[in-house]
């Protein structure tokens, strides 16, 4: 697949201010940068998961950095938030605080911001890599189990869930379609 050609002509100084917050630099300077998809595999948005990377300069010099970019098309048709559907679900929760509670062994992606497009959202958030190299052993997917066990958990014993229409989902009829 082609790098769609909104992302081949984004405008720099938004992917300034991304690579600034990952950096944590309000001076870091992009060199260079390039798109790659990361992936096309996924259900609700197959198309549009992929990482925007490149060189700058800050303070300690030449540095490399890299940014996960996701793309949510609007579909066609309207799909309201208490749909399991729902277009926008992700970008809302990022967007919403839930994730500044989560179990101490659990952590999300930094979020660096949510562009709107015409018929579209642009979510920009941390690129977060694997430590283990290569394919994960038995005791790597029982550690991850029992902390995704625990992020379960936590919403069931003590943290609540936000108060949104996204988070409710009522309406389950477009799974059995």
């Amino acid at each position: 697949h082609a790098i769609p050609e909104q992302l081949q002509r984004l405008d720099p100084v938004l992917v300034t201010d991304v690579v600034r917050q990952d950096q944590c630099s309000a001076t870091f300077a992009i060199a260079t940068w390039q798109v790659e998809r990361l992936s096309d595999k996924g259900i609700m948005n197959p198309d549009g998961l992929f990482r925007v990377f490149g060189h700058g300069q800050g303070d300690a010099g030449i540095k490399s950095w890299s940014v996960v970019l996701k793309v949510f098309s609007q579909p066609n048709h309207t799909i309201e938030p208490d749909n399991l559907w729902y277009w926008k679900r992700e970008v809302d929760a990022v967007q919403s605080d839930m994730f500044a509670t989560l179990p101490s062994a659990i952590g999300a992606p930094r979020f660096y911001g949510a562009t709107p497009q015409p018929g579209s959202v642009l979510l920009w958030m941390e690129h977060v890599t694997d430590a283990v190299i290569g394919p994960w052993q038995l005791e790597h997917c029982v550690l991850a189990a029992h902390q995704l066990g625990r992020f379960n958990a936590a919403y069931l014993q003590r943290n609540e869930l936000p108060m949104a229409s996204w988070v409710e989902l009522k309406n389950f009829s477009a799974v059995s379609s």
